[in-house]
């Protein structure tokens, strides 16, 4: 007989191997979900959207990198501008490297490092297997997925999931060194993007219910990122008349109450609806993919919506609504789960009456909350087995293995075939960076410096512009109008890079002057040998006060235009910021002016000392106007501010323009 002490020893070593032998296993899961996690995201990483919200973002960051500071993201938000600490994170590895795929896997890490810390979350609030399935449902969710590989200003997971691990922290554990976790965790989300500022009556419902565990000392720290950044903030806005603090408390845009909140959080927990994505390419989709089993993301939003009711059936089961014990409000496990719960709903109900329209990522700092809870319920319904015999326990676990897998199985192949998809069809509403990125790499290896020519190439206001300066960054390039004329670079060995619409230059230029290298339908490189045009010499030789001589001109009539091309030399730069607009007046004999037109041209921040610059002008006319032409008359003047530019002719005389005989 064994001794009764030596029984229980016996059986305490083999509890303990137990517990050792299952944290073993899920300190192995965890390496295996982040690789998981880590791949499906650098998975076709240059089939990542670049339209243009995408692209400026990485612009802005790249001039932080240079110590250009920014208050404020510029050109971003439907209602107000957001703040500018995503251009400072974004900013960290430009120090470095302008490589697009250290950029872009830079921002995949910062999800991975979102997925980890859910498991860390699951695990110390809750326990391992909810630590094991929220961080697994976290790292195969479609929308998860997409949302972690967009570059441009958008909430990002990281510091939610910081800001939950605070308040949980707060919460179950009673610890006053939780709100410092909290506090920074929302501020760095708000100062992203301000879609987080709807998690704040989240905050102000913990500390009314927990309001013991407020010490100032951890608050004032708490709230010390949120202070800088609203200061600068608001001190960009006092400079700009308050006009994006006025637009969050009174949109401009008709508010709506509706239930796009509440669809599109139950989508972001999976991968439902991602095929909108395929914008007018739907049907191609649709039809490729008829067989598969697209009930499955249906099932997902339903285990979701079970996951939402069961902390409702706990709280009146378990009386969480009143006091558990002496001094203590909630039950522990139960109230992290409370504390997720209102993560997730209070967000939604205040964003339910929302100006439209209403986008998709405004709802996506709710994340981890729902892959919690998700990974609650499917351990609550595990654990229902334990009492049940060992034939309908097996079975009950194995219905639940079952789903488990297939839901993640099918969003992994769903993350597969959406990748693979959208590296094959043009989707209107999509624009996948891998063109780009193979134009950019064509031009740097055929060229010191690049001219991208795209019809109107201002990267500020123009989607084709802006990506193609993001995928030309640290290369050496400027930008020619397409509609406006192109950028001779002197000496050096250009090459033009032709974007959708660059392709008008061969109307100006003669065709052999032309050396295309077609790289795709969108991109074209080419290499201009000769204008290839024959210019009169420009009388009396002007040169004008901005440093730009006239050179030569050529003007013909066409049945439904005056075309008019000017060859200009640049001999200095204008101030910095300076614009100008070129004037050309057709002119009768009488001297009177029958048409007008006037143009940007070439913009001043691409000339470089030893241009030749060949702008060009159609100007509308009928067959009546064609035939009182006598003359041209054309200058130049300061925009907006309509100064004019004296030109010095070679005689001495100075002119605000000089005129032309049209042929």
């Amino acid at each position: 007989m064994i001794p009764y002490s030596r029984l229980n020893i016996i059986l305490g070593l083999i509890k303990n191997s137990a517990t050792t032998s299952k944290s073993t296993l899920s300190n192995f899961v965890l390496p295996v979900i982040l690789i998981l996690a880590a791949g499906l995201r650098f998975f076709a990483l240059d089939q990542i959207d670049v339209r243009y919200d995408e692209a400026v973002a990485p612009i802005f960051a790249h001039e932080v990198a240079q110590g250009i500071w920014h208050q404020v993201v510029p050109f971003s938000g439907s209602v107000a501008r957001h703040p500018a600490l995503w251009l400072y994170i974004l900013a960290l590895p430009y120090l470095f490297t302008t490589n697009f795929y250290i950029i872009a896997g830079y921002r995949v890490l910062l999800d991975v490092i979102a997925v980890a810390a859910t498991w860390l979350l699951g695990a110390r609030y809750f326990n391992r297997r909810v630590a094991m399935l929220s961080a697994l449902l976290f790292a195969v969710s479609p929308w998860a997925v997409h949302l972690s590989r967009k570059l441009w200003t958008a909430p990002l997971a990281l510091w939610s999931v910081i800001a939950l691990i605070g308040l949980l922290e707060i919460a179950q554990r009673r610890n006053p060194k939780g709100w410092l976790v909290a506090l920074w965790g929302v501020s760095f989300a708000i100062g992203t993007h301000l879609a987080a500022i709807y998690v704040l009556p989240v905050f102000a419902l913990v500390a009314l219910l927990f309001r013991r565990t407020l010490r100032w000392r951890w608050v004032g720290l708490g709230l010390l990122p949120a202070v800088m950044i609203a200061a600068a903030y608001v001190a960009y806005d006092a400079q700009h008349a308050f006009v994006n603090i006025c637009a969050m408390l009174f949109a401009s845009s008709p508010s709506t109450i509706g239930s796009a909140p509440l669809r599109f959080a139950f989508w972001l927990s999976g991968g439902a609806h991602l095929s909108d994505l395929t914008g007018s390419a739907i049907l191609q989709w649709q039809w490729q993919n008829a067989w598969a089993f697209e009930w499955i993301d249906e099932v997902q939003m339903w285990w979701l919506l079970l996951a939402l009711l069961l902390p409702i059936y706990l709280a009146f089961k378990n009386g969480i609504l009143y006091r558990h014990k002496a001094g203590d409000l909630f039950p522990p496990l139960q109230v992290g789960l409370f504390i997720t719960f209102i993560w997730w709903l209070l967000p939604i109900l205040a964003h339910l009456r929302h100006p439209e329209p209403f986008q998709v990522h405004y709802v996506s700092p709710l994340y981890p909350a729902p892959f919690v809870l998700m990974a609650f319920f499917a351990d609550y319904l595990w654990g229902r087995a334990a009492g049940w015999g060992w034939g309908l326990n097996g079975v009950w676990r194995f219905c639940n293995i079952a789903l488990v897998l297939g839901v993640f199985g099918w969003q992994i192949f769903t993350i597969w075939r959406f990748g693979n998809f959208m590296a094959s069809h043009e989707t209107g509403g999509y624009r996948a960076v891998a063109p780009a990125l193979r134009a950019a790499q064509l031009a740097r290896e055929n060229a010191n410096e690049v001219i991208v020519v795209v019809p109107n190439a201002d990267p500020a206001v123009n989607e084709e512009a802006a990506i193609l300066h993001f995928v030309l960054l640290g290369q050496a390039h400027r930008f020619s109008d397409a509609n406006a004329g192109l950028i001779g670079c002197g000496m050096l060995r250009c090459n033009y890079l032709l974007g959708p619409g660059g392709p008008r230059i061969a109307e100006y230029l003669a065709p052999n002057s032309l050396q295309q290298i077609p790289i795709d339908q969108r991109y074209s490189l080419t290499k201009l040998s000769q204008h290839g045009l024959v210019f009169k010499n420009m009388p009396n030789s002007p040169i004008a006060a901005n440093g730009i001589r006239f050179d030569g001109y050529a003007i013909e009539r066409q049945p439904d235009k005056l075309r008019v091309l000017q060859l200009l030399h640049v001999l200095s730069l204008p101030p910095q910021g300076q614009d100008y607009h070129w004037y050309n007046h057709v002119l009768n004999v009488q001297g009177q002016k029958v048409a007008q037109l006037d143009g940007g041209g070439i913009h001043p921040s691409n000339w470089r000392v030893g241009d030749t610059l060949i702008q060009w002008f159609d100007i509308p006319m009928n067959v009546e106007q064609l035939q009182l032409v006598d003359s041209l008359r054309i200058g130049i003047y300061e925009y907006p501010n309509i100064k004019p530019i004296m030109l010095q002719l070679s005689d001495g005389k100075q002119q605000d323009g000089i005129t032309l005989l049209v042929p």
